[in-house]
């Protein structure tokens, strides 16, 4: 007979146990069957064939929805008012992470109004919706609700007047069908978002939006801390950041062949200088070529030497006082596949042609697959 441990030395004992034990584990005695349930539960990924299966379950056992943390939800194909869907979602009140996926079709969110019961939840913090139709109003209540919110490829309905005065994260990595980015762009809903801290817009803007990114950039300016954007530095009018007095971490993600216009990469840089005079956190995230796109295979960037006076002048815009604040300049390849001598090749290139920087220890560098 094994001796009465603490709770919490089970706990840790089971934190360590792989996950494909975890089953095994929560059957060997009964102290680690809690424990175990916690973590084997603790994330849920579902799509149409295993909704019926855990209705079934939580309705047996609903203590074990309050360890359901991260609950991912594949949408696509199921009926109007799933009643299993409905089981599942009601015991779900310590949820803090939430993804629905709708799909190519696009699942329209409205079919199944409870899911939107879920943005009550106290302790959710995070919401990803992805390949659906969604009612506007519904976005805005993500948006007061969540901590962060992530929207990729939706088709939005308008269900009536909706602001967002209040919100203090966005972010936007895809949009398909054109209406995510037109609608956190526009400035009529958003009004002067006197809260907004963090913007993230990873995704190229076509030229009739940028305008609006600019006034929305320039509405949130004087709160904003974190921004995240793509930069098309080769369009016609390259957009131009307005005066950021309170931002912290700035990352630009530009496309690597800014290696060969080693001007415009400087004038990006003092740009970037002008507008945020207490920046502490600077990435540059390069966006490598396809290795499976053969025409810009065959012009792949190489990393040439070339131009030291401009990179000078870049070294010397990282290292002299310009940032009173500036700690880190990291330097984010974002290579498709796995490709360890490009990104070694990568690191000593900037090393060589950045020395002032990289001895004062601030460059960071890192591999980021798309």
């Amino acid at each position: 007979m094994l001796p009465q441990l603490p709770q919490e030395l089970i706990d840790a004992i089971v934190e360590e146990v792989p996950e494909a034990s975890l089953p095994a584990c929560s059957l060997a005695t009964t102290p680690f069957v809690m424990s175990s349930q916690r973590r084997l539960f603790r994330r849920m990924t579902l799509s149409l064939p295993a909704y019926e299966c855990t209705a079934h379950l939580l309705a047996a056992s609903p203590h074990l929805a309050l360890y359901v943390r991260l609950l991912v939800l594949d949408v696509e194909g199921i009926p109007p008012d799933c009643e299993p869907l409905r089981t599942i979602l009601a015991p779900l009140t310590e949820l803090e992470r939430l993804s629905v996926l709708g799909g190519k079709v696009g699942h329209e969110f409205e079919l199944n109004p409870y899911l939107g019961d879920l943005l009550s939840i106290p302790s959710l913090k995070f919401l990803e919706l992805d390949g659906l139709t969604v009612p506007s109003s519904l976005i805005t209540r993500a948006f007061f609700s969540c901590e962060e919110v992530l929207l990729s490829n939706l088709r939005i309905s308008d269900d009536g007047p909706s602001s967002l005065g209040n919100v203090w994260h966005i972010s936007v990595s895809s949009d398909m069908y054109n209406n995510v980015l037109s609608f956190v762009l526009d400035t009529k809903r958003g009004g002067s978002l006197p809260r907004l801290r963090r913007l993230s817009l990873t995704l190229p803007v076509n030229h009739f939006l940028r305008p609006m990114r600019a006034a929305l950039l320039v509405s949130c300016s004087p709160t904003l801390e974190h921004l995240k954007m793509h930069w098309s530095v080769f369009s016609l009018v390259p957009p131009m950041l307005p005066f950021l007095p309170l931002l912290k971490v700035l990352e630009l993600w530009l496309d690597v062949t800014i290696i060969k216009s080693l001007p415009v990469l400087y004038s990006v840089i003092s740009a970037v200088i002008a507008s945020t005079p207490h920046l502490e956190v600077l990435t540059l995230s390069l966006m490598d070529t396809r290795p499976y796109d053969k025409l810009a295979a065959a012009n792949r960037q190489q990393w040439p030497e070339s131009q030291p006076s401009v990179w000078a002048k870049i070294d010397s815009a990282f290292a002299d006082p310009h940032w009173l604040d500036l700690r880190e300049v990291c330097f984010c390849l974002r290579a498709y596949g796995e490709e360890p001598k490009r990104f070694s090749g990568f690191i000593a290139f900037m090393q060589a042609n950045l020395p002032r920087t990289c001895n004062a220890g601030m460059t960071r560098f890192s591999r980021v697959r798309p």
